[in-house]
C-alpha cells in the first residue's frame, strides 16, 4: 500500500518517464548497478524494481538511513570484509534482484566516481 501510494506521488511529482522498462527480466539472477546522483536513486528504485529486490548498503550508510532500509529488503556489508561478497553472490544465486550502488557514496560530479576494490 505504502509502495502504491509513494509511486503514485513520485511519478506525480518528478513526471517519471520510462522508456522499455518491460524488457527488463528479472526470472533469473540480476545485478542492478546504480550511479548514486540523489539519494532520491534508492527510493526510485526502490518503487520502480521489484518488491523482493534486495539493496546492498555499506554498514555506516545503513545505520543512518535506518529509518528507509527497514521497508526494503536489504543487507548491511562490511565494504573491507571480503566474507560480505559471499552473502551477495547467496542472494543473486537464489534468482534475487539485486542492487549495487559501486561508488559506496552520492556523486559530486554527476559522473561515475571511483569504484572502490570492495565492491569491485
Amino acid at each position: 500500500m505504502l509502495r502504491s501510494l509513494l509511486l503514485y506521488l513520485f511519478k506525480f511529482l518528478f513526471k517519471i518517464k520510462l522508456i522499455n522498462f518491460q524488457r527488463l527480466r528479472f526470472n533469473g539472477p540480476s545485478v542492478i548497478i546504480s550511479n548514486h546522483v540523489s539519494f532520491l536513486d534508492a527510493v526510485f528504485l526502490y518503487l520502480l524494481l521489484p518488491s523482493n529486490t534486495v539493496f546492498v548498503a555499506n554498514t555506516a550508510i545503513a545505520r543512518r538511513f535506518s529509518w528507509f532500509l527497514r521497508y526494503c529488503n536489504h543487507i548491511d556489508i562490511d565494504p573491507l570484509n571480503p566474507y560480505s561478497l559471499k552473502r551477495i553472490v547467496q542472494i543473486v544465486m537464489a534468482g534475487t534482484p539485486v542492487v549495487l550502488f559501486p561508488e559506496g557514496r552520492i556523486s559530486t560530479t554527476g559522473g561515475l566516481m571511483k569504484v572502490y576494490d570492495g565492491i569491485g
